[in-house]
């Protein structure tokens, strides 16, 4: 019931809704007329049977008498706020945003009902992020009056430009229709406007963005965008305008200084639909820009990296056959890369109609090229061969399902690069010992500049997990992490097989601002799955390796019965080729043999009986030597075991058992 100027608190600058009603000379100055504000509350309409006598509050007015009963009291149309006006102190948003696109349509011509409908459909429409202050400010934004009301508009009213007209399929943003401009407010910072748009989200960055209305076929609908291509640059050490949302009753509004390592906005293009009653209204935004902190406090400023697109891409996907709206889910996405350096992408998704195609955007020295699946079948996951991209390349996963919603994984707005590692070397593993898994990080010192924490994940493939972090606050954890001169790391962890299958363990590195790799390794089981006939002492059934260094090998061999005296046992090496130093080749280089207690072969061999079943009876023999007694200078070995029940004669006759039943196991020493 009283208008106060704003920022005052005289009393002489206070009008009255009592004056409004009542004073002649104003009656000729409403009637007829439009007043619309965003002062806070000017629009709130109170029953009068809710409001307590004003001799309570020793008032000369009456606060009975609201706003809107003085303005409809002299006979004109007001639009006004029921609650606070919203309003951002740098950029245009909430109730100043709606009111400003009312004054635009009021300019048009037509009725003034039509003007603030159009207004507010205009103002969800070009959203990029709603939030609660555009909830707000839409629902509390209300007219009082007949809205069939016209202004007048000297030559029939033009209004502003309207947005871009596009159909649903391939759309180009470029130098003829993104009319970029950088502004600057003083002691605040800058920031991009787009024919003068920005996007005003609370605490974020203010980012250009772009409105475009989609004309649809009857009964067309679009649900989501693809990126295709584009052009950007990254502008380093920029000080951004940070939006605040704000009332007219505040003062000394400070800047927010939020800080967040990862892209604003993370996905640049929105779909905003209205539903009416037999048709739609579906408007496409586009920010043409992101920002991401990288120094928090730079003379109090938030400081960072400012993108900028300059041409962009896009195919605008739409369906008239499904009303599905719901986007694909995306679970996880992995990144592999081999030994010469190609990576490929697996992404797990699914969707309640199917996942249709994924497309990968590549983010490379401000081009950004993307890879296509093309037409996808299954329930996934769903791999993509990205070829050799440099290790500065940052990536954005697409999923589309059939009806055209799109889901973009951007790695939580960080975008993802590709981290290589390597899981070690093939090797066999056994139940009779612990298998260590070594793996290698590359990069790993470039890694700690971007993030403060690494994590591993190791799947050991047989239901059993184990992870634990890699750097803790920027730091290495040692010294379980060894990092090496060439700025790499290295790790191990130790798991116990219980299973007699192949497994196929893999480990996984996050970290890093959206470092994201993945590599596995292939073990084989050793043991023997086919059982011997006869006598269980020669029935060779289980085996294990491992080494302490280099050279120091331990192998055991394990039979169904017991290791009796007058079994011979034989373990065959093949450690090098024909070359000095050459890998093994396929032929046995040495012989190490054992019975009752007797052993030929290096002169560091040693054979113990091991009771591992703890039943009293010997059934596991374990070979213990040093492979410096041949010279070999290698990293790899290969061998195989067999048993003999005595049988005179050269070393492969008679034989009763091999393990493995062809071939050679394979192991790399660490």
């Amino acid at each position: 019931y009283n208008f106060l100027a704003n920022f005052s608190d005289s009393a002489n600058e206070v009008l009255t809704s009592t004056e409004v009603a009542d004073a002649g000379p104003i009656q000729s100055a409403l009637s007829s007329k439009l007043i619309y504000t965003m002062g806070c509350h000017a629009g709130m309409n109170v029953p009068d049977s809710d409001v307590l006598n004003p001799e309570f509050f020793g008032l000369l007015s009456d606060p009975s008498l609201d706003f809107a009963q003085a303005m409809a009291r002299q006979g004109s149309v007001y639009v006004a706020s029921t609650g606070y006006g919203i309003g951002d102190d740098a950029g245009i948003a909430g109730t100043e945003g709606i009111m400003a696109m009312f004054s635009e349509e009021l300019a048009k011509g037509g009725t003034v009902g039509n003007a603030l409908m159009n207004a507010k459909l205009n103002y969800f429409g070009a959203l990029l992020a709603p939030t609660a202050y555009d909830e707000k400010s839409l629902v509390q934004t209300i007219m009082y009056g007949l809205p069939m009301y016209r202004v007048n508009v000297p030559g029939g009213g033009t209004g502003t430009t309207t947005p871009d007209e596009v159909t649903p399929g391939i759309y180009t943003l470029d130098s003829t229709n993104l009319n970029l401009t950088e502004l600057s407010i003083p002691g605040t910072g800058n920031y991009y406007t787009v024919s003068g748009l920005a996007q005003s989200t609370s605490g974020r960055p203010l980012q250009p963005k772009k409105v475009v209305n989609l004309t649809l076929a009857p009964g067309e609908q679009v649900n989501g965008v693809l990126l295709l291509s584009g052009t950007y640059q990254d502008i380093p050490d920029y000080d951004p305008v940070i939006s605040r949302p704000a009332t007219d009753w505040e003062v000394n509004i400070s800047e927010p200084q939020v800080c967040l390592n990862a892209f604003w906005p993370s996905v640049i293009t929105e779909i905003n639909t209205i539903e009416f009653i037999d048709s739609i209204q579906q408007k496409l935004v586009v920010s043409p820009g992101q920002f991401r902190c990288t120094d928090p406090n730079v003379s109090g400023h938030v400081i960072g990296e400012q993108r900028i697109y300059s041409s962009l891409v896009m195919n605008i996907l739409s369906s008239t056959t499904s009303n599905d709206q719901q986007s694909p889910q995306v679970q996880a996405v992995d990144l592999m890369t081999d030994d010469t350096g190609a990576v490929s992408l697996k992404v797990y998704a699914d969707d309640n109609v199917g996942v249709d195609q994924v497309v990968v955007l590549i983010f490379d020295n401000g081009v950004i090229s993307s890879v296509e699946s093309g037409p996808l079948t299954g329930t996934g996951p769903y791999s993509l061969d990205l070829g050799i991209i440099s290790a500065g390349s940052k990536l954005v996963t697409q999923v589309a399902d059939a009806a055209g919603n799109v889901s973009t994984w951007t790695g939580k707005g960080a975008n993802v690069r590709a981290i290589l590692i390597d899981a070690g070397p093939d090797q066999v593993f056994s139940s009779l010992a612990p298998t260590t898994l070594t793996a290698t990080v590359e990069g790993f010192t470039t890694l700690l500049e971007q993030a403060d924490d690494i994590t591993y994940v190791w799947d050991f493939d047989d239901g059993q997990f184990d992870s634990d972090p890699l750097a803790i606050g920027g730091s290495p954890v040692e010294p379980f992490v060894t990092v090496n001169q060439d700025g790499s790391a290295t790790f191990s962890v130790t798991h116990t097989y219980s299973v007699n299958y192949d497994v196929n363990p893999s480990v996984k590195i996050t970290g890093g601002f959206g470092g994201i790799g993945l590599d596995d390794v292939q073990l084989q089981h050793c043991g023997d799955s086919i059982d011997l006939p006869g006598n269980p002492n020669l029935d060779l059934i289980g085996c294990s390796i491992n080494n302490s260094d280099s050279t120091n090998i331990s192998i055991q061999l394990s039979v169904a019965g017991s290791i009796a005296d007058d079994m011979q046992f034989r373990l065959f090496i093949d450690h090098s080729g024909t070359a000095k130093n050459s890998e093994p080749d396929g032929k046995a280089d040495e012989m190490l043999k054992y019975q009752g207690g007797t052993v030929t072969g290096m002169k560091s061999l040693v054979v113990t009986p091991l009771d591992l079943n703890g039943d009293g009876t010997d059934e596991t023999l374990r070979f213990d030597f040093d492979l410096s007694d041949v010279k070999w200078r290698g990293a790899r070995l290969q061998w195989y075991a067999e048993t003999q029940d005595g049988v005179a004669g050269g070393q492969s006759i008679g034989h009763a058992d091999m393990m493995p039943d062809t071939g050679f196991f394979s192991y790399t020493t660490h």
